[in-house]
């Protein structure tokens, strides 16, 4: 479950601020920052219990790099929705891309987790 919050939080801050789009929704986007910088941590633990030392650099390397590769395409197509339909309809495209990321990834996840406990 605090897989699913972490996960979930981003996406919740950006849908709440790009629908509120008032100055009180700027903890909203702060709230989101927070899950995003504590999905780091866990994801590092869940890599370093889950990968063998012989392989371990090799598989953060690569997550690092997926992330990296994803804000590089998902920047530029923000900032064009941002600049030709307004901030608001690019928080929410943001909102979608992480939620969409979370269904795709939170199945996935709780799977890979009940198996490790069987």
């Amino acid at each position: 479950m605090c897989y699913a919050l972490i996960i979930l939080g981003p996406a919740a801050g950006f849908a709440g601020a790009g629908l509120a789009m008032h100055p009180l929704a700027i903890p909203l986007l702060y709230l989101g920052s927070v899950a995003y910088g504590l999905s780091l941590p866990l994801m590092q633990e869940t890599i370093n219990k889950r990968v063998g030392s012989e392989r371990r650099a090799t598989i953060i390397s690569a997550a690092s790099l997926a992330g990296r590769i994803g804000y590089v395409i998902a920047g530029p197509a923000i900032g064009w929705i941002a600049e030709n339909a307004g901030l608001r309809p690019a928080l929410g495209t943001m909102s979608l891309v992480l939620l969409l990321g979370a269904a795709i990834t939170l199945p996935m996840m709780w799977h890979r987790l009940g198996e490790k406990e069987n």
